[in-house]
Order: structure tokens, then sequence, then C-alpha cells
């Protein structure tokens, strides 16, 4: 069931998590009695939060190039569409922002569950 990871700035850390899901996927079968056994899947994604994602030289960001993050972001949830895991937990989710949370709910929440922490300091 898995596909061909997208081709993202970031897509090594991208590939690792679909490597990890078929290992779990290929774990299953019977457990012994012949009883069947039950598989869950995991996805794990840092995301590079846009407010800490250097562009360029030392003091861009990309939090300052709101189609550059948008369009990075929409291909990472087409990638978590794809992948079709049971739990998805995000690292460096920009939590701050309104679009940027917007974005994720609108195609993610008719499958998933949305617990967030913030970051201290408020970011």
């Amino acid at each position: 069931r898995l596909q061909a990871p997208l081709q993202l700035r970031g897509g090594m850390q991208l590939q690792r998590s679909m490597q990890r899901r078929a290992q779990m996927s290929s774990a299953g079968g019977s457990s012994a009695g012949g009883a069947e056994q039950t598989s869950l899947s995991i996805t794990t994604f840092n995301i590079w939060c846009p407010l800490f994602r250097r562009m360029g030289h030392e003091d861009s960001r990309e939090s300052e190039y709101a189609e550059t993050y948008a369009a990075r972001n929409e291909g990472i949830i087409s990638l978590i569409e794809q992948l079709d895991s049971d739990i998805v937990c995000i690292q460096e989710f920009w939590v701050a922002n309104k679009e940027f949370n917007k974005m994720y709910h609108n195609r993610l929440s008719g499958r998933y569950s949305f617990h967030q922490l913030e970051r201290t300091g408020g970011r």
C-alpha cells in the first residue's frame, strides 16, 4: 500500500518514516494459536517550523515567505494522506499561526483528531 515518497526538501526524513511503517506492516501475520494479529501504523515527521527554517542567509526565515512554506506543507499533507497511517505525530508544528493550523485541519480533520502542545514562549 505504500507509495513512493514525495520529492520534498527534507525528503530523507519522510522516506525514513515510510520505511518504519513498511517494517511494521511486514511484521503482520498470525500469532500463536492462530489468532489474527492486529496492526497499528504510526508515522512521525519533523516538518521544520517555518519560524526556524533558514532560507538563503542567516537572518532570513521561511516564515517570511508564505507561498514557500504553504507549498512545502501542502506536499507534506498530501504525503500524510497517501500514507493513511493510524497515528501521525508532527514535530515543529507552527501552533501559533492560525493559517498554518487551518491548512492542516482543513485537509486532515476528517481522518485525524488533533492534540497540540505549544512550544514554550508562545511560538
